[in-house]
């Protein structure tokens, strides 16, 4: 994984880097928070409207990074990279997981108005108000919203890593690029995944979080600069689906501080010059 950084190529770009299992990854997890605000049963069938929007932004996105890849030096993706029928390509099944992730939100109206029972949804929609009634009013108005634009700007996130063929070679590291105005809702889906994450993991404190960095952490490594084997530390009793988790939002954590940290110095630079 490589951070975002802004190319100073005038393309109006971040890009970062990642590994084919890392988007998957990626993939995979912004579609189980897809689902968690869409719902039991809301895997309804996509209508025309949705593909039509779909095709819009996916032909604007490509004539960007078209853009990015003409500067020298720029790629789209790393050698070895294999074609939508190469070896280990998703291909029509990248296709067909956007499409049932797009299709989560379809066919539902209205929003419930109590507070959601799962703890990691209640994250991510908060109560507006400790009095119950305020609360519930509010969300009369406004779940439904903030649902429908939480999940837009996953969908755009699991697009963005699927649009690039994956590479025969797990170790490439293949051009993220997104649009500057695609920044800010990206930064919010990665929030919202860590969120889900966070509380999925029990992390309450930064010293829950620092602790589960050094456990992390503890496992990427088996031995010492000396090429002797490393003592044993509490980090390498992690494993299993909390190792798993706890790598996921490690990864989410440095894409969204880095695209943030860009965000910032970009909006420094335009208010120098105005």
């Amino acid at each position: 994984m490589r951070p975002f950084e802004s190319p100073d190529d005038g393309s109006g770009t971040y890009v970062a880097a990642l590994s084919t299992p890392e988007r998957l990854v990626l993939a995979q997890v912004t579609g189980d928070v897809v689902e968690l605000l869409g719902g039991e049963d809301a895997f309804l069938p996509a209508d025309d409207d949705g593909d039509e929007h779909d095709d819009e932004h996916s032909d604007q996105h490509e004539q960007q990074r078209d853009q990015h890849e003409q500067v020298p030096g720029a790629s789209g993706s790393a050698p070895g990279s294999q074609g939508s029928d190469g070896p280990g390509s998703t291909g029509p099944s990248a296709a067909e997981s956007l499409g049932a992730l797009r299709s989560v939100f379809d066919g539902i109206h209205g929003a419930p108005l109590e507070a959601p029972s799962d703890p990691a949804v209640r994250r991510l929609l908060p109560d507006a108000s400790t009095d119950p009634e305020i609360a519930g009013e509010f969300r009369r108005y406004t779940d439904d919203d903030l649902r429908q634009r939480k999940v837009d700007r996953l969908l755009l996130f699991a697009e963005l890593l699927l649009e690039v063929p994956p590479s025969a070679n797990e170790s490439d590291q293949l051009d993220f690029v997104i649009m500057v105005d695609e920044a800010e809702p990206i930064a919010g889906a990665l929030a919202d995944i860590r969120l889900v994450i966070g509380e999925r993991l029990g992390l309450r404190t930064d010293e829950d979080s620092e602790a589960l960095y050094d456990a992390v952490t503890a496992t990427w490594e088996s031995e010492d600069e000396d090429g002797e084997d490393r003592k044993p530390t509490a980090g390498e009793g992690m494993s299993g689906p909390r190792l798993f988790l706890g790598s996921v939002f490690l990864l989410a954590g440095y894409l969204q501080e880095s695209l943030t940290d860009c965000m910032l110095t970009d909006f420094r630079r335009r208010k120098r010059r105005h």
